[in-house]
């Protein structure tokens, strides 16, 4: 599939929601557990799972950034002209695949996710659309990622970045910077959503997810983001 304009949330998802951050309309963090419909988490997981899927084929890659290899497989999918710049890796997305209709429906849930977020704390819904997906595949007993905050300069006005976890659950780590330290832990479950809005999220906190022994379980962390197309080839000739 192509670019779309996904529709408004047809659905309440207030309940659910459990506010992690909440300091100011660029420093938001959220979680909302089934976010996806299970049925459709669980079929993405499998079509996903690097050990016997045949939608993604070489699209898995072990990248290496400025801190050397990655601890994990990632692909990255996206409109037109969405590159992402991170740590000194520049990716090209890979067109949307077209035989992998749950993925659709999981940018649709981050989406409805992202609009509740924008509804909530103010801002242009048109600056939701979520027009990227990084995934990063940990195999069972495999995997970390260490304390950071995401880049997200060419994410737009408000920023979003969505995590849509698959498999699992997986302990994730938010750290206030500074003085305080503060520290909050929660599970990602299977089908959650993780929301993380404002570059202030991202640079007055960072978050991580650590390993927890040999018997950590397998998940697949879908990514999305509000990135502007064509905002790092515009930064490549100033």
């Amino acid at each position: 599939f192509t670019s779309f304009d996904p529709p408004m949330a047809s659905y309440e998802i207030s309940s659910n929601v459990r506010v992690l951050v909440d300091e100011n309309p660029k420093c938001v963090c959220m979680y909302v557990p089934n976010a996806l419909d299970d049925d459709v988490a669980s079929t993405l997981l499998e079509k996903l799972d690097v050990e016997n899927c045949t939608a993604l084929g070489s699209l898995w890659h072990q990248y290496t950034d400025d801190n050397g290899p990655q601890d994990r497989l990632a692909a990255y999918w996206g409109d037109t002209c969405c590159d992402f710049w991170f740590v000194g890796l520049l990716l090209h997305p890979a067109p949307w695949p077209a035989n992998l209709p749950e993925l659709l429906l999981a940018r649709r849930a981050a989406q409805q996710a992202a609009e509740y977020c924008q509804r909530r704390y103010g801002g242009k819904l048109d600056a939701t659309k979520l027009t990227s997906c990084l995934a990063n595949y940990y195999r069972r007993g495999q995997g970390h990622i260490d304390a950071h905050g995401d880049e997200v300069r060419a994410h737009g006005e408000d920023k979003y970045v969505i995590s849509i976890s698959l498999g699992g659950p997986r302990e994730f780590v938010l750290t206030e910077r500074g003085g305080s330290q503060r520290e909050m832990r929660l599970q990602l479950e299977h089908g959650s959503a993780l929301v993380m809005r404002g570059e202030d999220m991202q640079t007055a906190w960072k978050h991580a997810l650590p390993l927890e022994g040999n018997d950590a379980p397998a998940r697949i962390g879908l990514t999305f983001r509000s990135i502007v197309p064509g905002y790092e080839h515009f930064v490549k000739k100033l």
